[in-house]
């Protein structure tokens, strides 16, 4: 519902000004949940999500110690930033190669 102060604001105002403090405000609100996700530890198949392949291809990597990997008993974890390095450093390495 739209009130006086509102339409004061509103009239005039460029729709791309307009869109991008819309943008900015909402990037604001949901940016600490954002990072809060990114810090937590991603299962198997989460991982293989994230990097768009098979499960299969992320426990290849596992066996080939690719990857960092955080086990407890028989629950594997993966996070996601050191992950990340590995794939990069393995890619350096084989550009170098």
């Amino acid at each position: 519902m739209r009130n006086a102060t509102d339409a004061v604001l509103l009239h005039g105002m460029d729709p791309d000004a307009l869109t991008d403090r819309i943008t900015a405000a909402v990037l604001d609100q949901i940016r600490p949940l954002i990072d809060r996700r990114a810090d937590r530890l991603l299962s198997r198949d989460e991982l293989a999500e994230f990097l768009g392949m098979s499960e299969s291809m992320v426990d290849s990597l596992v066996r080939r110690d690719a990857i960092p990997v955080i086990r407890a008993g028989r629950c594997v974890r993966f996070e996601r930033d050191a992950v990340l390095a590995a794939l990069a450093n393995e890619k350096r390495g084989v550009a170098d190669a």
